[in-house]
C-alpha cells in the first residue's frame, strides 16, 4: 500500500493519519519519523488482514481461559485464535475420514463377502455391493 505525505502548517498526513510536528528543534529526528512510519504501515497491515470478533463468555469460562492461556504463554485473544485454528484443520481432516463403527458382536468376525439379505432383489444388492466396495476402496 502507498502511503501519501502531505505537509502543511506543520501538520504531516501519512495516508488517513495526522502527525503534528513539534516547533522545538532537534525533535523531528528521523528515528522518530521512522518509528511513526513503521507503526502506521504495521497498523495499516494487521487492520486490513485481520477482523475481530466479540464473544460473551460466563466468569467462570473466562478465568479458565485466562489461565490455560497464561500457562501457555499467549493472550486470551491469542490462545481462542489457536483453539479456532486447530479445530478448523481438525474439521477439515474430519471431512476425508470415513469412521466405521462396528457393533460389538462383529468386532472379532473378519471382513468378507457381502451377503445378501434375505428378499433383496439383485439390483438392490448389487447397489449396495457398489457402494460398500466404494467405501472400503476393493473397486
Amino acid at each position: 500500500m502507498s502511503t501519501g505525505v502531505v505537509v502543511a502548517m506543520g501538520i504531516t498526513l501519512f495516508g488517513k493519519v495526522a502527525v503534528r510536528q513539534s516547533r522545538h528543534p532537534g525533535s523531528g529526528s528521523s528515528l522518530a519519523i521512522r518509528i511513526i512510519l513503521m507503526q502506521i504501515w504495521a497498523m495499516s497491515n494487521t487492520a486490513s488482514t485481520r477482523t475481530g470478533v466479540t464473544i460473551r463468555l460466563a466468569p467462570e469460562v473466562l478465568g479458565r481461559l485466562r489461565g490455560i492461556a497464561e500457562a501457555e504463554h499467549r493472550s486470551v485473544a491469542g490462545y481462542l485464535e489457536m483453539l479456532i485454528e486447530r479445530e478448523l484443520v481438525a474439521q477439515d481432516n474430519a471431512e476425508r475420514v470415513v469412521h466405521i463403527h462396528v457393533a460389538p458382536e462383529f468386532v472379532d468376525v473378519p471382513q468378507g463377502a457381502l451377503n445378501r439379505e434375505p428378499g433383496e432383489s439383485a439390483e438392490r444388492y448389487e447397489l449396495r455391493r457398489t457402494v460398500l466396495d466404494g467405501l472400503f476402496g476393493k473397486s
